[in-house]
């Protein structure tokens, strides 16, 4: 189950053995977040798209 929740919201696999490397998986949230910082919706400028725009763009 944490391996479903973990590519729908990005990050690798929880259970990945020590010493191997893991993609960090590209899930929803990443796309969503990409697509936001493409449109210019990244207001605070941390490389994300998050809460803490939303709030900005809901007080203008």
């Amino acid at each position: 189950m944490s391996d479903i929740l973990g590519s729908i919201l990005g990050g690798g696999a929880p259970d990945t053995p020590s010493g191997t490397s893991s993609p960090s998986g590209g899930g929803l949230m990443d796309q969503i977040s990409n697509i936001g910082k493409s449109f210019g919706l990244d207001k605070d400028g941390d490389g994300d798209v998050d809460l803490n725009d939303l709030g900005s763009m809901l007080k203008k």
